[in-house]
């Protein structure tokens, strides 16, 4: 399975180069999709602590527009093997029900909520959740203040930097 994943991950890759003609910049430590960069933590945090992290680094915590990339988020962190809660950038804690993206305040428009979810009550933040049941990674509301969540984070690409000789 794992080479399965591998390769569709390379063939994507080699399409994005192809489409558009050259390689996609991204920070240091960020991995590029189809023209997103994507940063995955290494140490659990709060939501707010994980927004943080991900400003630090360049980048807000991922804003998921469609199933090819929530696909690919939760590919990368089963393959990963880290944790079991991956906060994204999703929060009602304006509005109960209301869910919006943090980045840019837009209400979510795609969503990959497993069975039960979203439950309300004090469970403000959204995040991948595994509940072990072989079903995978899923969306779950979640305590804002829980730390033992990995942050993922999104950033744009830039243009590659040409560089001109004398």
């Amino acid at each position: 399975m794992k080479g399965i994943l591998t390769s569709i991950f390379i063939l994507l890759y080699t399409a994005e180069i192809f489409v558009s003609g050259t390689t996609t910049c991204c920070p240091n430590d960020y991995l590029s999709f189809l023209g997103s960069c994507y940063h995955f933590g290494r140490n659990p945090y709060s939501f707010v602590e994980s927004e943080h992290y991900c400003q630090q680094h360049g980048g807000h915590l991922v804003h998921i527009n469609n199933a090819m990339e929530n696909d690919y988020l939760k590919d990368h962190v089963t393959f990963m093997k880290v944790g079991y809660t991956w906060w994204i950038g999703l929060t009602d804690e304006l509005v109960e029900g209301h869910f919006m993206w943090r980045d840019d305040d837009s209400i979510v428009t795609y969503s990959d909520w497993d069975n039960d979810q979203p439950n309300g009550g004090p469970e403000d933040c959204v995040g991948f959740y595994n509940k072990g049941e072989g079903n995978g990674f899923r969306w779950h509301d979640l305590d804002c203040g829980n730390r033992g969540f990995y942050p993922i984070c999104e950033s744009s690409q830039t243009e590659p930097e040409v560089i001109v000789g004398k």
